[in-house]
């Protein structure tokens, strides 16, 4: 009897330092990991959200803009392409222009590009003139590419 009370206390001395091993192996992970993130620079960070900013433009820019009719039969769009990134600037941004109907059927499609640098947290306006079919009645405007600087 006193021979298996010893065999279980050993047993169950065994499971508990397996335990209290296994669980700081974790913990040593853990720290290691929240270390080097911790250890990074303020220039790292900056380079880090840089190259996120760069890579995906679109996730950054937006569009906003109005149209009218001028004396010669021009649509003319007047707007501004806006820059939410932090740190990222864009260049050449291509805009598409989606022409409706009445019904929302899709007449047409025209793409322009705006020349210009879009700075971090800056907008830049735009103006552009196009002709368009007589039954548009609705448009929408959209970001579909820029250029990271």
């Amino acid at each position: 009897m006193k021979k298996k009370l010893l065999i279980g206390g050993i047993a169950i001395a065994l499971i508990l330092v397996a335990i209290v091993v296994f669980n700081m192996g974790k913990q040593s992970a853990y720290t290691e990991t929240y270390q080097a993130e911790v250890a990074k620079s303020p220039e790292e960070i900056r380079m880090e959200l840089l190259q996120k900013e760069s890579s995906d433009p679109l996730s950054y820019l937006t569009v906003k803009g109005t149209a009218r009719i001028n004396l010669i039969g021009e649509s003319v769009f007047e707007g501004s392409i806006s820059n939410s990134a932090t740190l990222a600037s864009y260049k050449d941004v291509k805009l598409k222009l989606s022409c409706y109907s009445k019904t929302k059927t899709l007449l047409g499609e025209k793409f322009f590009t705006i020349y210009e640098f879009v700075r971090p947290n800056a907008s830049v306006p735009f103006k552009q003139k196009v002709f368009l079919p007589d039954d548009v009645k609705e448009y929408n405007l959209e970001v579909v590419e820029a250029i990271s600087q």
